[in-house]
């Protein structure tokens, strides 16, 4: 399930995943995300001028690898894919 996207404020994006730290949107460079328990739900959440303007549930077990890369745009939302199947380039 995904909750609609909004207009937002690049400036001000921010993320956080269930009831983690929100942590500002790194724009110029990949994050790699540690210590998320694989067998669990977790909740994407992404935050604009200290708003949520969207949010998505996803599952490791939905997804062939546990390397996953998420990104986010107005248009198309919450992005979710495998790492060989995205842009991203984490080490």
């Amino acid at each position: 399930m995904t909750s609609p996207g909004f207009a937002y404020n690049p400036a001000t994006l921010r993320f956080k995943i269930d009831k983690g730290d929100v942590i500002s949107w790194p724009h110029e460079q990949n994050l790699k995300l540690e210590g998320l328990d694989t067998d669990q739900r977790h909740l994407i959440v992404i935050i604009s001028d200290g708003k949520r303007i969207q949010s998505t549930w996803f599952r490791f077990s939905d997804f062939k690898t546990m390397d996953l890369c998420f990104s986010y745009d107005a248009y198309g939302g919450i992005q979710l894919s495998e790492v060989k199947h995205s842009v991203c380039k984490c080490k």
